[in-house]
């Protein structure tokens, strides 16, 4: 009768045991959670980057364009080098124009020259920067 002395209760047969994680086990879960999570914040760092980049290579054409609209509207004939900054409005971006007059030989004794200005955009001290190029006819 040896199956009468058997238990039908797995709580008694375990009774013996303890129970619980070794602590290898432990480790290795613990390694493995590191892993993953160094991976996350890296990946959450490359994001933050991403992003920031992406805002300024979206606003700094835009700035560009609103600093070359104020040149146009103060007049061609008038525009130096000059640099500064956008203020309150927009923390940590600077601006620059630099200019430089070209005389093509088609507009030699001409009615005017041609002017190249170049806007420059950049955030926290030249981390991040952007040009723009243009060129416009002023006449004399």
């Amino acid at each position: 009768m040896q199956d009468s002395q058997l238990s039908n209760n797995p709580q008694e047969e375990h009774a013996g045991r303890i129970s619980g994680f070794t602590l290898l086990e432990v480790l290795a879960a613990v390694a493995i959670l590191a892993i993953v999570l160094v991976a996350v914040f890296r990946l959450h760092f490359q994001t933050t980057a991403m992003t920031g980049a992406s805002k300024f290579y979206t606003v700094a054409p835009l700035l560009a364009q609103l600093k070359l609209t104020d040149l146009d509207i103060a007049g061609m004939e008038y525009v130096s080098a000059d640099e500064g900054e956008f203020g309150d409005d927009m923390p940590g971006y600077r601006w620059r124009v630099e200019t430089e007059e070209l005389l093509p030989a088609i507009l030699q004794n001409g009615p005017g020259l041609i002017k190249r200005i170049d806007i420059s955009i950049s955030m926290n001290d030249e981390a991040m920067f952007y040009r723009l190029r243009t060129y416009r006819f002023v006449p004399e």
